[in-house]
């Protein structure tokens, strides 16, 4: 729109929130994460890579990705991985997950399933299921007005998450 310094005045603004926010909560460096969404197919679910918003977010924050799902390729069609809940054990390296469901009805049937519930962080109900339409698009898609607005309400839940870790 031809205002170039003031695009980069909101650009370092917004990633000036995210550093402070970052440094005010030095704990969540100590943690490990999975973004997944387990409100796909049954038995199924689908963890998001580096590169995707939310999971940005999640590290510049200073979590850490999970070693297991740090540098995995997409299944092939979609910017996503699937895994076969059989293959659970591969979210064992996650101290947390953070995961989405549109409706209680959905997280109540996905939740439910005996092989989600074998995953470590769930067992230590270490996982932030976001419901919140309005805070799930303002942490995946970013904006300066989106990030510093979700921060208020992302760094309380994130602190309340790690802390259920073992």
């Amino acid at each position: 729109l031809g205002v170039p310094e003031k695009a980069a005045e909101l650009i370092e603004g917004t990633k000036a929130a995210v550093t402070d926010a970052a440094a005010a909560n030095p704990n969540l460096a100590d943690y490990t994460f999975t973004y997944v969404y387990l409100g796909g197919e049954a038995g199924t679910l689908d963890s998001y890579p580096q590169g995707d918003g939310r999971v940005d977010l999640l590290t510049n924050l200073g979590l850490v990705p999970a070693p297991s799902w740090a540098d995995y390729e997409p299944t092939e069609g979609s910017f996503t991985k699937t895994l076969g809940l059989e293959n659970a054990n591969q979210l064992s390296d996650s101290d947390i997950l953070v995961t989405w469901f549109n409706d209680e009805a959905e997280m109540a049937t996905a939740t439910a399933q005996p092989l989600w519930q074998s995953i470590p962080a769930v067992q230590n109900d270490a996982v932030y299921a976001m419901m919140d339409e309005s805070l799930g698009l303002a942490t995946t898609v970013s904006t300066p007005l989106s990030v510093p607005w979700a921060l208020e309400s992302y760094i309380p839940i994130l602190n309340e998450t790690v802390a259920k870790a073992n």
